[in-house]
This record gives C-alpha cells, sequence and structure tokens, in this order.
C-alpha cells in the first residue's frame, strides 16, 4: 500500500470525520496490520507554534523540548487510525504508552521530513496493542523518533503473546521499573488550570473532546474533562531538573490515569540504575497517572 503523502499536518476535523465514516468496531484476532504510512517529506517547525507550545504547557527551557515534535506526530497517527484498511476503531483506542528518542537538539525553521507507519500488533490477555513509528529527518539523518502505542480493548485472544526482542513496543522487563518505589521524595507540585484544554488541542491536533469537553467528558463516565499528557511530559522533565538538550536522549511514558483540570498535581523523580524515574500525581489519585523513565546516553 503505497504512503500517503501531506503537504502540511493532516486537518484534525478531517481525521474525526473519516474515522467516524470508517470506524469498524469489529476485529478477529487472524486480521493483521496493513503496511500503511504517511509522510511530510518537507516541514519546518514554527518558531511561533513552538512559543505557543511552551506557553500553554508552563516552560521556561530554551530550544525544542523532547516531547514537542509529538505535536507534529500525533496529527499523523490519528490519520492512520482513521483509516479503513485497520480492523479497528480509532473511538475504541487509548494511547497508552509512548517512547521518544532524540538523537542532538531538534532544529526550528529548517526544512524536515516525518515519516509514520503502522510498525506492529500484538495481541494481550485484554486485547490488542497496535504501535506507531514516527521518524524525523534533517538532511537525511535521523534527529528524533517515536513510538506510540495504542491499546484496543476487548480484542484479544486471552493469551498474551511472547513480544520478539526485535519489537518496537518498549515493554519494560520484570520487575517493572515503571512501579512506584516504596519511598520517593515528594518534589514539587502545581495547580492544572482550567481553560487550555481546547487551545492546547489546536496546537497538538488532538481534538478528542475528553480533554477540552466537561459535558462530554462526564457522558463518557469520567468526573470531568483530563488534560492531553503531551501537556505536561516537557514539565515533568523541566521541573524534575532533567538536562536533555545537547545529548542523546530518550524517555518512555506509561499513560497510567486521567490528570483532571482544576486539582493539583505533584512531581516526585529518583535516579535509578535505568535512568530517572518520575512519577506525576493528579489531586484525589494515590497512584501515578504518569510514569516516565529518561536517561541520556553518550554520544
Amino acid at each position: 500500500m503505497p504512503c500517503q503523502t501531506y503537504t502540511r499536518l493532516p486537518s484534525s476535523i478531517r481525521t474525526l470525520w473519516m474515522g467516524f465514516r470508517n470506524r469498524n468496531t469489529r476485529y478477529t484476532v487472524t486480521v493483521e496490520h496493513p503496511p500503511l504510512s504517511v509522510a511530510l517529506p518537507a516541514f519546518a517547525i514554527s518558531e511561533k507554534h513552538l512559543a505557543r507550545y511552551k506557553a500553554l504547557c508552563g516552560l521556561e527551557s530554551k530550544g525544542v523540548p523532547p516531547f514537542y515534535p509529538l505535536t507534529l506526530a500525533y496529527p499523523l497517527c490519528l490519520r492512520l487510525l482513521s483509516q479503513k484498511a485497520l480492523p479497528f476503531s480509532m473511538f475504541r483506542m487509548l494511547n497508552r504508552e509512548v517512547t521518544v528518542s532524540s538523537y542532538g537538539p531538534v532544529p526550528s525553521g529548517v526544512p524536515l521530513r516525518i515519516h509514520t507507519a503502522v510498525s506492529s500488533q500484538r495481541e494481550t490477555n485484554k486485547g490488542v496493542d497496535l504501535c506507531l513509528a514516527t521518524d524525523m529527518f534533517h538532511e537525511n539523518k535521523k534527529i528524533w523518533c517515536c513510538i506510540n502505542t495504542f491499546f484496543f480493548k476487548g480484542a484479544g485472544t486471552g493469551k498474551p503473546q511472547a513480544v520478539p526482542e526485535s519489537a518496537p513496543c518498549h515493554l519494560p522487563s520484570s520487575p517493572d521499573p515503571f512501579e512506584k518505589p516504596a519511598k520517593v521524595p515528594e518534589t514539587v507540585s502545581w495547580f492544572l488550570p482550567h481553560g487550555n484544554g481546547f487551545r492546547f488541542a489546536r496546537a497538538c491536533g488532538d481534538s478528542n473532546g475528553l480533554h477540552y469537553s466537561h459535558w462530554y467528558a462526564k457522558m463518557q463516565g469520567f468526573e470531568g474533562a483530563f488534560a492531553q499528557p503531551m501537556l505536561v511530559l516537557d514539565k515533568c522533565l523541566e521541573k524534575a531538573g532533567w538536562n536533555h538538550m545537547e545529548r542523546k536522549f530518550s524517555a518512555t511514558a506509561r499513560l497510567k490515569g486521567q490528570l483532571y483540570y482544576g486539582r493539583e498535581l505533584t512531581l516526585s523523580h529518583e535516579e535509578a540504575a535505568e535512568g530517572k524515574h518520575i512519577h506525576l500525581f493528579c489531586e484525589g489519585n494515590k497512584k501515578p497517572c504518569i510514569s516516565v523513565i529518561a536517561k541520556n546516553s553518550k554520544g
């Protein structure tokens, strides 16, 4: 199946319409993902868009934050999920893990090439994980990449499949390093205000009403609207004092719970052999809503 090429980021409204028109609620274990991919061959990071992202996230750091390119990758991922060829409904999929790798500072204002593809499909005892890989190139050199893992509930065989070592989905081995340690010092708290949900949805290309409409979120069984994880991931690194701009960097974030607007967020972190463990809690929930392992590598 040929790669779909765009001259600009796909429209989020059209993506929603395509997802509704092409929605597929039936899935059988014999159906595998088709070789779908999309590309943005010439795209430059806008300083204006970058400044708006930093303002909405409350960031003070200079340069391009490591999770910022997700705002470019996510609209491409959603466009893939809206395709009729996929045996899933994008409205029943949950983004539960994100892994990013940066091979140095990401430049702004220069031509970049972005490519997103469905990379793997894995059955679990509760459903199916679908991994979408995004690579970003500058002058034919890969400078950033990510794996977005989307979960489709209720389609599994009841027996989890073994994951080969080459699989791009970054699932940690046992013991699970994402589990909150027994004693982790709380380092900093901040308030997550109302009012930024819709503006950030426009900035990141994720128009899911759960992130800005309290009425719609409550209709879906949640306590109210809650933040898109991209809104806080870079701030977690910044609050944890993470120095990542000049070196190779990788981070895996597990998305476990909702960060509701109008509540206090508490960040804790500690150094470990696997890298720095970062946990973000939302007021009213004793368990971490987001857990991150971040590490720098030499070179």
